[in-house]
């Protein structure tokens, strides 16, 4: 009677299904952990996609000024500045922030301003990613600023 021995036949079979196991525990992880959030950034996707044309208008706009939105990341928070030659008390704007790690920290609001300049408290924050996207109209004429950045 012989014995089998360990040869590069079983080597490669052996290789192969570690390496399958490997992909399928990323996959597993990856459809089952319930840290990682799977949705889509916006759930009104096709809504938004209509009015693309208009926010590509609000960022010609934008960038047509001669100064833009400033962020700013202090120990008290996000500080948003507007252009100094705007006059806060004609801005209406729109504030949406999502946090790329969890949408439970994602922020929408429209902002009411006392200055030119406004401030979202750092309690409202997280250590994360944010995509950041304010829409704002002075003088009847609407403005965009987008901008990614860490916490």
């Amino acid at each position: 009677m012989t014995r089998s021995k360990f040869n590069w036949g079983h080597g490669i079979a052996l290789a192969i299904f570690i390496f399958i196991i490997f992909i399928l525990s990323f996959v597993f992880r990856t459809f089952f952990d319930p840290r990682l959030d799977h949705a889509m950034e916006s759930k009104e996707y096709y809504k938004e996609d209509l009015e693309f044309p208009l926010e590509e208008k609000r960022r010609e706009n934008a960038a047509a000024l001669t100064q833009n939105i400033n962020l700013m990341v202090t120990p008290d928070g996000l500080w948003i500045h507007f252009p100094k030659d705007m006059d806060h008390k004609k801005i209406k704007a729109k504030l949406i922030m999502h946090c790329l790690a969890n949408k439970k920290f994602d922020i929408e609001k429209d902002l009411t301003l006392d200055s030119i300049s406004y401030l979202i408290p750092g309690k409202e924050l997280r250590k994360s990613r944010y995509s950041f996207k304010l829409d704002w109209d002075y003088d009847t004429i609407p403005y965009q600023y987008k901008s990614k950045f860490n916490l």
